[in-house]
């Protein structure tokens, strides 16, 4: 899907703002981050409870990032299903599934490479 299509989705999606912030990446700034933010900061939720959920909204990134790959893989679109995992990596570097993928995707697209050089 191009850009300007994908950024529509995303924005449906999503409703980001123009320039969310972020805390680690390409972590969204969600109206239900900053509102577990500010019961944190209050006092009205424990910092475990606080922590939980910022574990669980991780996990959900990671998550996302590696279905987007396996999606992308499908498609054919090696290149990006790799981008999608290294993300995965990123936030979870020891993943099981992210690091043998990006190695099957990159084993395909040498061979492909060697097919159209001969």
């Amino acid at each position: 899907m191009p850009f300007a299509e994908r950024a529509t989705v995303q924005q449906e999606r999503l409703h980001l703002p123009k320039l969310p912030t972020t805390t680690i990446g390409s972590f969204p700034q969600t109206g239900d981050l900053r509102k577990m933010r500010r019961q944190f900061e209050k006092g009205s939720i424990s910092a475990e409870a606080y922590e939980a959920f910022i574990k669980e909204q991780i996990r959900q990134v990671i998550d996302h990032h590696y279905q987007e790959g396996i999606r992308l893989f499908r498609e054919e679109r090696l290149e990006d299903a790799v981008a999608e995992w290294r993300r995965v990596l990123d936030l979870e570097p020891r993943h099981p599934n992210a690091r043998r993928n990006i190695e099957q995707a990159e084993r395909l697209l040498e061979a492909l490479e060697r097919r159209r050089t001969h």
